[in-house]
Formats: C-alpha cells, sequence, structure tokens
C-alpha cells in the first residue's frame, strides 16, 4: 500500500496569489549541489532563501515551478519544505534547521537528479486572487479542484495497457515515480527486467517466453521505493494452448512454432476461469479462455451488458463492473451474485461463470475509510502524523474535515477541504498540540454517496511514553564528553541527533535516560535511511553550540543545545 503526501500539506502549495493559466519550463543541472548555512522560517529574505527554492523546485513537487524563487520566504515555500521533511524522516516544521539542512546538502551533492528538464503545467489548477494566512495553531485547511497528487519518493502503478499477455508480448506500464534510467519490473516475484523510463510516469517491458500460463501480477522498484501490484494474466498465442497435442501431432496447424503447443479449443467462446471472481463495482475483472473475437465482443452481467470489448489475443478479455445495469432497461448493481457469459461478434455464447459484489462503492457510493494509524501519545509541541486508508468512487470529489479536538483552546474551526480520490488511497495529516490533555481527533469524508468518519485518540503531555527531552548532564564539554539525556518517552531503538549528524539505534534501559559521548566527527549520513545514496563528508565538531534532540516510534522532542568547549 502506497502512502500519499499530506493532502492538507499540498494545498497550501498553492497559495502564491494570482498566477496566469500557462505552462513553465524549469531546467536545472544534473549534480547540482546545494549548501545551506542559515536557519530560515517564514519571513525571511535573501540569496540563501532563493537557493532553497531552487533546490525545492528540482524535486519536483506538483503545482512548484520558478515562479516559487522570489527570494522571499512563504507560505508556498514552506508547505514544499514540509513535503521535503517528510520524505527525509525530518519532523514537518516548515522551518529549514540544521537538521533539514544537512538533509538538503545530502540529497543535492550525494548524487545527481535523474531528471534535468521539467514542465509544471497549471491549466489544471485555480488560484486565489487573495491569500490570508491562518492561525500557526492550526492545520491548513483549503479547498481547490485538482486531483490528489503521489507522494515524493513513492512508485505508483495506476494501470496497464492490457491486463492480459502472451510469452514474448510487450506490456507498458503506467504510473508515477518511474526512475530515467533503473526501475527493476517484477512479474510475481520474478524480475523480468530493469527498464528507463523516459517521461516518469509508463515504461514498457517484455513477458518472457518461458513463464508459464495463469494469474500472476507486476509490480515495479526502484531508487525511490516499490510499488503496489496490479493484476496481470499470462495467455496462451493464437497457436497455442491445450497440451494434449503437441508439434507435428494430427491435428495440429502444421504452422506452430517448434516447441509451441497447438490449440485443442475452438470455434464458440470457452470461459476457463476469471480474476477476480468477487469484488466490487467499478473493478476490472479479467475473463481467460478461447473463442473471443478480436472485436465486438459483448459480456452479459446479470440483466445487463458491456459492448464492443476487443480481444488482443482470442483468449483475454477485460472489462470494468458498471454499478448501473444497462442494456435491457436500467438497474442499479446492488451486493449479490451476478451470472457472466460472452457473445462473441459471430453471435456464439460461452459457458457462464459468476461473479460476487461485495461492495458497491460506485461513482455515488460512500467512501470507505479504514483504521487511523497514528501515536496515541505526544509530548507538548511535538508534531505528530495520522494516516487512513480512503477508498473512494473513481473520479470522486470528496469533502474532508478534520478536528482535532484542541479547536476551542486556540479559538479557532475546522474548515472542510475538497480533493479528488480514484480507488484506494493512503492519506497523511500532521498536527501540533501545545496543551496537555487528552484529544478526540475526528476524520470525516464525505462524497455524493454519503459520508463516512473515523476517529483516533492522543494523549498530549503527560504518561510514560510521552517523548520528552528535559535536560543534558553536562551541558558543555569538549569532545569526547559523556553526556548523560534525561526525559521521558525513550524506548529501546532511539536515534540521538547531534548537528547534522548523531546515532541510530542507541538503547534506553529506563525509557528515562540515554547515553551519548560527544563525537569528534558528524554526517548527514549517518541518520539517512537505507536505500539513500550518501556523498557528504565527514564534520569535525568544532567549538560551538549543537542542537540536541531525540526520535523515535513515540515521535520527536523537543530541543535542547549542547556547548562544545
Amino acid at each position: 500500500m502506497k502512502k500519499i503526501a499530506s493532502a492538507l500539506a499540498l494545498s497550501a502549495l498553492f497559495v502564491a496569489g494570482a498566477v496566469s493559466a500557462q505552462t513553465y519550463t524549469y531546467s536545472y543541472p544534473a549534480g547540482s549541489c546545494t549548501t545551506l548555512s542559515s536557519d530560515l522560517s517564514d519571513g525571511s529574505r535573501g540569496t540563501e532563501v532563493r537557493s532553497l527554492q531552487s533546490f525545492l523546485v528540482t524535486q519536483n513537487y506538483p503545482g512548484g515551478g520558478s515562479w516559487m524563487m522570489t527570494g522571499y520566504f512563504g507560505q508556498a515555500t514552506a508547505a514544499a519544505l514540509r513535503l521535503f521533511q517528510q520524505s527525509a524522516g525530518l519532523p514537518q516544521s516548515g522551518m529549514l534547521d540544521a537538521a533539514t539542512r544537512a538533509s538538503i546538502q545530502s540529497r543535492s551533492c550525494g548524487y545527481a537528479p535523474t531528471n534535468t528538464n521539467t514542465n509544471f503545467n497549471f491549466n489544471s489548477y485555480t488560484y486565489p486572487n487573495t491569500y490570508t494566512a491562518p492561525s500557526s495553531n492550526y492545520n491548513y485547511n483549503y479547498t481547490y479542484p485538482y486531483s490528489t497528487p503521489y507522494a515524493y519518493n513513492v512508485v505508483n502503478l495506476t494501470s496497464l495497457s492490457q491486463n492480459t499477455g502472451t510469452p514474448g508480448s510487450s506490456v507498458t506500464i503506467y504510473g508515477t515515480g518511474f526512475d530515467s534510467v533503473s526501475n527493476t519490473v517484477y512479474l510475481g516475484s520474478s524480475v523480468i527486467g530493469s527498464v528507463g523510463s523516459s517521461n516518469g510516469t509508463s515504461l514498457t517491458v517484455s513477458i518472457p517466453p518461458y513463464f508459464g500460463l495463469g494469474s500472476t501480477y507486476l509490480k515495479v522498484s526502484n531508487a525511490r521505493g516499490t510499488s503496489n501490484t496490479l493484476s496481470f494474466s499470462i495467455v496462451a498465442s493464437p497457436y497455442a494452448c491445450n497440451s494434449i497435442y503437441g508439434y507435428g501431432s494430427s491435428g495440429c496447424n502444421a504452422s506452430c512454432p517448434i516447441g509451441v503447443v497447438c490449440d485443442g479449443h475452438a470455434g464458440a467462446p470457452y470461459i476457463a476461469s476469471m480474476v477476480p471472481t468477487s469484488g466490487s463495482t467499478n473493478s476490472t475483472v479479467t475473463l481467460m479462455g478461447s473463442g473471443f473475437t478480436a472485436n465486438g465482443n459483448t459480456v452479459h452481467f446479470g440483466n445487463g451488458i458491456i459492448t464492443n470489448l476487443n480481444s488482443v489475443d482470442g483468449r483475454g478479455l477485460s472489462f470494468t463492473i458498471p454499478t448501473t445495469l444497462t442494456g435491457y432497461g436500467s438497474q442499479q448493481v446492488n451486493l449479490g451474485s451476478y451470472p457472466v457469459y460472452v457473445t462473441n461478434s459471430r453471435g456464439e455464447n460461452s459457458n457462464t461463470v459468476t461473479y460476487s459484489i461485495t461492495s458497491t462503492a460506485g461513482s455515488t457510493g460512500t467512501p470507505i475509510l479504514g483504521s487511523v494509524q497514528g501515536p496515541s501519545t505526544l509530548g507538548l509541541g511535538a508534531q505528530g502524523t495520522w494516516t487512513l486508508s480512503v477508498n473512494a468512487p473513481t473520479g470522486s470529489f470528496l469533502t474532508t474535515t478534520i478536528r482535532w479536538g484542541d479547536e476551542g483552546t486556540y479559538g479557532t474551526q475546522a474548515q472542510p477541504q475538497t480533493i479528488a480520490l480514484s480507488g484506494a488511497q493512503t492519506l497523511s495529516f500532521s498536527h501540533t498540540y501545545y496543551t496537555a490533555g487528552t484529544y478526540t481527533i475526528t476524520f470525516t469524508f464525505s462524497g455524493a454517496g454519503g459520508t463516512n468518519a473515523t476517529t483516533a485518540t492522543v494523549t498530549v503531555g503527560s504518561g510514560t511514553n510521552v517523548l520528552t527531552l528535559t535536560s543534558l548532564t553536562p551541558s558543555s564539554g569538549p569532545v569526547g564528553t559523556p553526556v548523560t539525556l534525561t526525559g521521558t518517552g525513550f524506548t529501546g531503538d532511539n536515534t540521538i541527533h547531534f548537528g547534522t549528524g548523531g546515532v541510530q539505534h542507541v538503547t534506553s534501559a529506563s525509557n528515562t535516560y540515554l547515553s551519548l559521548t560527544i563525537p569528534a566527527y558528524i554526517s548527514p549520513c549517518d541518520l539517512l535511511n537505507p536505500g539513500y545514496a550518501c556523498g557528504a563528508p565527514l564534520q569535525s565538531v568544532v567549538p560551538g553550540t549543537y542542537p540536541v534532540y531525540v526520535t523515535n516510534s513515540n515521535g520527536a522532542t523537543n530541543i535542547l543545545y549542547f556547548n562544545v568547549q
């Protein structure tokens, strides 16, 4: 299951004032290195801000472009920076601190971006003429008619050029997050190729001739991660399907290639299998068998018909489960079992199989919500992130409202946000609490077909699992000084951040103490997640003040400072 960027954070990227609908092209050199030396936040100005904005533009966040490069740190810059911090596993503060500077230097200097020319098309976005900054104590909510984009660092598959294919045939995979040089394509658990993508949204592979027939799946993996899977069925070539005949046997077409078995089915269409056999409306179903014609096939689904379907090889036929049956009147598809058979262009009918409707999440269906995943405890001022899956009708526009439970504390009211969803997606939402207490978070999604809501509870500022950092003992000393970190919420696997580097996998036996020896050298590479290339050099720890904080599964602590003498 893939994770997409916070819809709330993304919407804040598009508030830079009135922008005309046109296409911008921004080119940047491969391997450009961004080194920033100052902390920056909302209201900052100057060349450092422009360098930061130039780096954020190269990350290709939806809605970004050269229009951002103003030298002024505003809400658009903060929103784009939060997306980068999310992709780097950093606290999503929207401010440029030491840890974020180090991660930017690592990503830009450690390896070259794969795409050196990027086009941003703003025709699909509507920008407001005015913008009013919301309270800094509450998550930002806006309404824009755009489709929810995918998060940076996520590989997502959306569709295939065909759901069935013969050994040796080609299939084009469509999606996002493809690498320009190296994408590993899997057919089931087997690697079938490593190919590049010229546009980042499609790539083409060939099905190896040695694969057997049957149902499997395709997925793609690259440096950004591993994608979701899409169903794919390998079917026989026009010459082959039935093992009772071999090359040269009587009854076999003499034109069959050596080693290929010959067709044992001819005439009327025959459904050998159906994948899947149950699911929701708007799902794609593939029939495998024989006798389907190149075009003009009709699938009979209950009392309705789906017409003018094509079959590439006569053995695979795909169609989409409708939300309303048509052809012989009109009838809404409801839960239950429906007979399915095929009539080819010659008027010949197949055998009948049964499909079971288990969900009616059609074009006007109620959104289906999964369970909420997120922290149950937080320290004061620590940011929490909650995720949940939403299964919505394809192309639906949903209005989502998040009530964090602390609106009365800050005198704010949650504003609804309209987003466009297609199918099952995972959304992330972040919030920071500044008052102790127990809060109930309510996520509400409303569409044309109805409303659904789910909740989560979080306790802030109390309990042994709340992550805090209360003291450093001592708080100053030379390199090599042993330091005891005192706080709460420490676990068996903690990361201590020191300056731009730190130490991972530090154990706390008591949940209240951690130990750190002031290092002689630090590097951002110390804190990168596996899979990232890192070319940042080691830096000597010289006299000065260094930020110290702790992260683990409970979140992130506040920051204290150690003075190296």
